[in-house]
C-alpha cells in the first residue's frame, strides 16, 4: 500500500464518520468541497490526538509512531488496533460534539467569560 494513501486512509477514517453524522445531524445541509475535505481530516486528527492521550495515560504504545519511519514496504496490521479503537472513539466524540452544538455551549461559554 502506498505511503500516502495509508495515510490519508488513517486519518479521514474516523473524520468521515464524524463529519458524516455532524452534517447530517447538526449543520443539516449539505458542506461545501472545501469543508467536505477540511471537517474530515480536523475531526481525524483530533480523533487521533485524543487516541494518543489515552494510549499515552494507559501506558500503551501507539504505534503510529512507526509509520514515520516506515517510507517502503507499509504494513497495515500493526495498526489494526489504533483502526479498530478510533471508529468508536470518533463515534462517541460525535455524538458529544452534536450535543455541544445543539446546547450552543461553547457560545454560553463564551458569553460567560466575556469573550464574546
Amino acid at each position: 500500500m502506498d505511503f500516502v494513501v495509508a495515510q490519508l486512509a488513517l486519518i479521514f477514517l474516523p473524520g468521515l464518520i464524524w463529519a458524516n453524522l455532524d452534517s447530517k445531524y447538526v449543520v443539516g445541509v449539505k458542506p461545501s468541497q472545501f469543508q467536505a475535505i477540511l471537517k474530515p481530516f480536523s475531526f481525524g486528527v483530533f480523533t487521533y490526538g485524543l487516541l494518543y492521550l489515552l494510549y499515552d495515560f494507559f501506558g500503551y504504545t501507539f504505534s503510529y509512531e512507526a509509520l514515520a519511519e516506515a517510507s517502503e514496504g507499509f504494513d497495515i496490521v500493526p495498526f489494526a488496533d489504533e483502526i479498530l479503537l478510533s471508529i468508536p472513539l470518533a463515534s462517541v466524540l460525535s455524538l458529544g460534539w452534536m450535543y455541544v452544538q445543539n446546547y450552543q455551549l461553547l457560545m454560553r461559554f463564551l458569553h460567560k467569560i466575556g469573550a464574546t
